[in-house]
């Protein structure tokens, strides 16, 4: 007994099994990874090698409308103190901008927000003929592990929102495009004319904590 892709829910059926060894082993196994969820595992490709891994506690979840109406999207920044590791495969772009570096034009919102809480690996490329059906684009595998920041210096919400005002005028030096959360005070000159892909994890915590104490004067 096989089961169909559905097109209508854009399922692609990993089908090589050197592919599912080399996901497998790429997650790496500590005291605190004993339950793990497989999102989407399809068929089970994937699933029988983590079977095969005695000290986890393996649970799956995937959305059918055979069987599921409705599932809600993973939270991994939400509920990043349950989740201390994160296996992923995602279209390559989406998967390339997840773990890229300041200073590359697809480092952005997304890099920056779960590079705050997780170390990201880019593991690997895999190609369309592994998939049944195959899709249009190649996928990526990454490895997300939780890190030691515990908590923010300054205020979350404010630390996500200027991260978001940055690079949504990304063309813009920092100066300008924060002029908002600003109200005409100057930043400190490292920042000045920097535009959001030069900023580092650390540089953004940084700026929230200035912008945070020109809101806290008023």
């Amino acid at each position: 007994m096989s089961v169909k892709p559905k097109k209508q829910l854009g399922q692609h059926f990993l089908k090589d099994a050197g592919t599912c060894q080399k996901i497998a082993k790429q997650v790496i196994w500590t005291d605190n990874t004993r339950k793990v969820l497989e999102i989407g595992p399809g068929m089970g490709a994937l699933s029988k090698y983590l079977w095969e891994i005695p000290e986890i506690d393996l649970w799956l979840l995937d959305v059918d409308i055979e069987s599921i109406d409705y599932l809600r999207l993973f939270k991994c920044l939400e509920h990043r103190n349950q989740v201390p590791q994160i296996m992923g495969m995602f279209q390559k772009e989406v998967a390339v901008r997840v773990a890229q570096k300041p200073g590359s034009k697809e480092y952005g919102i997304i890099s920056v927000l779960l590079q705050t809480y997780y170390d990201i690996h880019y593991c690997f490329t895999v190609d369309e003929h592994v998939f049944i059906p195959p899709p249009k684009v190649k996928s990526g595998v990454i490895r997300c592990v939780r890190n030691e920041r515990d908590a923010l210096p300054c205020d979350e919400k404010l630390y996500f929102q200027v991260v978001k005002v940055a690079f949504n005028q990304r063309r813009k030096t920092l100066r300008n495009s924060l002029r908002v959360l600003l109200k005409d005070a100057p930043l400190p000159e490292k920042f000045e004319q920097q535009r959001p892909e030069r900023l580092s994890v650390d540089d953004f915590i940084e700026l929230t904590c200035f912008i945070e104490t020109l809101i806290n004067k008023d």
